[in-house]
């Protein structure tokens, strides 16, 4: 009979296993915490957009599947302890630098190329190198455990299951806790911070972990390692330090938020202002002292729809979709002492600021709801009808589609008094533009008449301009609204209505878009926008 061919005896693993899949998950949960950051880091450059969002992911994605393959390799090529370590050494090294190479598309000559590419280079120079270095972690961990071709399979899944909990997991703590708590920029260090104590870590472990004959050798490869983490979190470049502050005065979950003081020039002299910038747009420009001062000619315009819908009913009861600097709800405390109002912020943290250095007070009477918008019109059902609803939570560069929908609107409607208005600040170009005109067409789908206000005075010139579009169950009285008319600041009229025969001649010029909760491309229409923006 044939002799049963013996087995090679089967080697320890070069690192405990416990190690290996305590490595393997924190490494794939750093990169997905690097994922989310990501937008973060990028939109005070390119914004924050779908283009944006599908860039870093593509890239990340990208990355790990150019680690998985360069990983596998360099395992079967050199099957050590340190080849592990080098690859997470190499991650938190790349980790650090990702906040000093992203902000490049924003410099010469990066700076005019087409918007797509500027997005797409952004991310892919901050993030694709750590994405690829730490995807290469889990296959050398595989051939590091890798003993016996019988249970491959089962130990293949385990390390991915694994690493894919690691994943699950820091996508949830860092979107719920760490970016509200740490900062974008503070969660970056603490993420290469990480790698490269793993990468000590690991050498440690293998060099003690390793039969008696191969530790020789490693210990200089350990002292190398140990000086460049020490070098690196002892002594970091001014220009590190720079990137590493986010130059925010609050970072919450959802925006980088600063104050800047400034002055307005006027007739009388200068006015002290604060400018409430949110990632890198200026929101709001406000007077702490002054809660009748408003610097934008939308915000004017919808306090001029305040008044209108007070003219009808003294006491008006009015809700507010975004709050943000708390223009137009501090003005309307101060002009209607018996207003009740309701504002729904998403944000806490921007309230917050707005207590604290907006002239919003802390004791203020209005109902303030840190809810998305939509969600909390079912939270506010039962405080209805309200005479006017003001929506100002859109901008150029990010529109909550959600709230754009024929099925929102709706909800809105039902919200209203009969005579009630509904407001909505968006911006567009007007005729070029293919948002303003489908969202309009939208409106009209719900309520029976729709009427549209712009700082201008021409009617047939292409603006880029921030526009009020007001819905109603019945048309506007030309003869109040002749009423609020009043000088804007640069002496136009601050409520310019568009007439009824130009709106019907500016809806019919190309077919609009009605937007569902089905069908709702926002960003597809507002493209032309945002790459004006940030650069085509």
């Amino acid at each position: 009979m044939p002799r049963a061919r013996s087995r090679p005896p089967i080697e320890p693993p070069a690192l405990p296993p416990w190690a290996a899949y305590g490595v393997a998950f924190l490494a794939s949960g750093c990169s997905l915490v690097l994922e989310i950051v990501a937008g973060r880091v990028l939109a005070p450059f390119v914004g924050v957009s779908l283009y944006t969002w599908t860039s870093i992911i593509g890239v990340v994605l990208a990355g790990l599947a150019i680690g998985n393959l360069l990983g596998g390799a360099a395992g079967d090529r050199w099957p050590t302890h340190r080849t592990l370590a080098i690859a997470l050494v190499g991650g938190g090294v790349a980790t650090l630098a990702a906040p000093l190479l992203a902000p490049l598309v924003g410099q010469p000559p990066l700076v005019a190329m087409p918007a797509i590419w500027r997005i797409l280079l952004g991310a892919a120079a901050g993030f694709f190198l750590p994405s690829a270095l730490l995807g290469g972690v889990t296959p050398i961990i595989v051939r590091l455990l890798l003993r016996d071709l019988d249970h491959a399979g089962n130990l293949v899944g385990r390390l991915y299951a694994c690493a894919t909990v690691g994943s699950i997991l820091a996508t949830f703590v860092t979107g719920f806790v760490l970016i509200a708590w740490f900062g974008t920029r503070s969660i970056i260090l603490g993420v290469g911070v990480t790698l490269l104590a793993l990468a000590l870590l690991v050498f440690w472990l293998g060099r003690a972990h390793a039969p008696r004959g191969a530790r020789l050798g490693s210990g200089g490869s350990l002292g190398l390692v140990a000086l460049l983490a020490g070098t690196l979190l002892a002594g970091w470049p001014p220009s590190l330090r720079a990137a590493l502050d986010s130059g925010c005065d609050r970072e919450s979950s959802y925006y980088c938020i600063r104050v800047i003081p400034g002055r307005e020039r006027e007739d009388a002299g200068a006015r002290q202002v604060e400018t409430l910038l949110l990632d890198h747009m200026a929101h709001s420009i406000v007077d702490p002292r002054d809660p009748t001062y408003l610097r934008y000619s939308y915000v004017r315009i919808l306090a001029a729809m305040v008044d209108y819908a007070a003219g009808a009913h003294p006491a008006p009861r009015v809700l507010f979709l975004g709050g943000g600097g708390y223009s137009v709800p501090r003005y309307l405390l101060a002009r209607y002492p018996g207003a009740r109002a309701d504002v729904v912020e998403i944000d806490p943290v921007v309230t917050e600021v707005a207590q604290e250095s907006l002239g919003l007070r802390p004791d203020t009477r209005l109902g303030i709801y840190s809810l998305d918008g939509r969600v909390a019109l079912d939270a506010l059902a039962a405080r209805g009808p309200y005479d006017i609803v003001i929506g100002d939570a859109f901008n150029d560069l990010s529109v909550p589609y959600h709230l754009t929908t024929v099925e929102f609107d709706a909800r809105v409607c039902a919200l209203l008094a009969p005579d009630g208005l509904y407001a909505v600040h968006v911006i567009d170009r007007l005729h070029s533009g293919n948002f303003l005109r489908s969202y309009a067409h939208s409106l009209q789908a719900v309520f029976p008449a729709i009427a549209l206000f712009g700082n201008v005075t021409r009617w047939d010139a292409d603006a880029k301009e921030s526009w009020v579009v007001v819905a109603t169950a019945r048309p506007l009285d030309p003869a109040r609204l002749a009423q609020l008319d009043g000088p804007a600041l640069d002496g136009r009229l601050a409520t310019s209505l568009m007439p009824a025969l130009d709106l019907e001649r500016w809806r019919a010029e190309q077919p609009p878009l009605l937007l569902t909760d089905d069908y709702a491309p926002d960003d597809t229409l507002l493209a032309p926008l945002f790459f004006e923006r940030v650069g085509s």
